[in-house]
């Protein structure tokens, strides 16, 4: 909570992106995933008993835990891109909804109590502790975002070395996929400096021929984990278009200019 409140904070006061306040989220992240391992914790060791919600409120705990997981997950693709303010709510949002699955699945385990041999208690703890741990993974993520991400470095000046430089636009694509829409540098050339973007492009799967387009449809359940888990390792290398943009500039003649 205090975590997301430094977020929404920021986004009220519209304040520039602060490395500093992003360490403090993560911080705050953290903790919480720490208190929650301990908290499940208690199921293994603890000797707790599963609390017994009732067949309803089950299927109203689920139905509920589910949405807020669907709506955290979009969230999480549109935070693509955005500031870190709004991106790490998008993922205090994703880290609460699985919280939530974890409540469903306490909740559906009491259905079953009584009727089978199982460690039920033992199952919802290690469920538990499991996602106290991925909370701990999405909380050193945000710590360290700002040196593997590309945001607030997108514009890039260099100064051409070479005598005259005499076209006035520079284009460069610094990625290529075909699964992901790739990045360029867009550049306008005054008096030898090149200033410009580094900018997104469409998504290459928008122009895939319809009948492909709807094999990935009905595949999207099954496709949509490594989809995203090839995003986030893209995502993971997204600092190195900045040595590659250098590289191709370098070869053209330019050097980069320090800007603040």
């Amino acid at each position: 909570m205090i975590a997301k409140l430094e977020c929404y904070h920021g986004v009220k006061l519209n304040k520039k992106e602060d490395y500093s306040k992003n360490t403090i989220v993560a911080i705050f992240l953290g903790l919480s995933g720490v208190q929650y391992i301990i908290y499940m914790s208690r199921l293994i060791f603890g000797g707790v008993p599963l609390s017994d919600y009732g067949p309803i409120i089950g299927v109203m705990i689920a139905a509920v835990a589910f949405t807020e997981l669907g709506i955290a997950l979009f969230g999480c693709f549109k935070a693509i891109g955005r500031g870190y303010y709004f991106k790490n709510i998008k993922l205090i949002n994703f880290c609460s909804a699985l919280t939530a699955i974890v409540l469903t699945e306490i909740a559906l385990m009491t259905f079953a109590e009584g009727n089978t041999d199982i460690n039920l208690e033992l199952i919802s703890g290690l469920f538990g502790v499991l996602v106290g741990v991925i909370i701990l993974i999405i909380a050193a993520y945000v710590l360290i975002q700002p040196k593997i991400s590309i945001l607030g470095k997108e514009r890039n000046v260099y100064q051409y070395k070479n005598g005259s430089f005499e076209q006035e636009k520079i284009s460069i694509k610094l990625t290529n996929s075909k699964f992901y829409a790739d990045y360029y540098y867009e550049a306008n050339v005054i008096n030898n400096i090149a200033d410009g973007m580094i900018v997104k492009g469409k998504n290459p799967i928008k122009s895939w021929d319809i009948w492909i387009l709807v094999i990935v449809i009905t595949l999207s359940e099954i496709l949509i984990f490594p989809y995203a888990v090839g995003a986030l390792v893209r995502h993971f290398k997204d600092i190195e278009m900045l040595k590659v943009l250098d590289t191709k500039m370098q070869e053209l003649g330019f050097e980069k200019v320090d800007i603040e």
